[in-house]
């Protein structure tokens, strides 16, 4: 987070979900998303003890404040669920089977978990 503040007006972030299947948790991300709220949802869902079931992410959305009409339209979209599968396939064939991996400019950053090597890696880049 606090790289992105610092660095959100000069790099590109994205985000994206890592499973073998679609789970609950990246539908309800990718609506909130839709709505300019994933990092809310993310954030109730990462601090949580156990996978949420469908009625505790209905409350989640409900509690973010979601619209729940588009909401509800948003979870049953199969060309959501289409694209977190494309997703999947596409992050096997690069290799990426680690969460969380952070990329820059396409180059894996093995110590994801150090934020000097990360903000080296960035200033790098943006010399460039």
């Amino acid at each position: 987070e606090k790289l992105y503040n610092k660095y959100k007006d000069k790099v590109r972030f994205d985000f994206t979900h890592f499973a073998s299947y679609v789970t609950l948790s990246a539908i309800v991300t990718e609506c909130a998303g839709r709505q300019d709220k994933l990092w809310e949802i993310h954030d109730s869902l990462m601090h949580r003890k156990f996978l949420p079931d469908t009625a505790e992410i209905f409350d989640l959305a409900k509690k973010i404040k979601l619209n729940m009409v588009r909401f509800k339209k948003d979870f049953t979209d199969f060309d959501l669920q289409s694209k977190i599968e494309y997703n999947f396939r596409l992050l096997k064939a690069y290799g990426l089977y680690a969460t969380p991996t952070i990329l820059i400019n396409g180059k894996p950053i093995f110590n994801s978990s150090s934020e000097q090597e990360i903000e080296k890696k960035i200033k790098e880049e943006l010399k460039k």
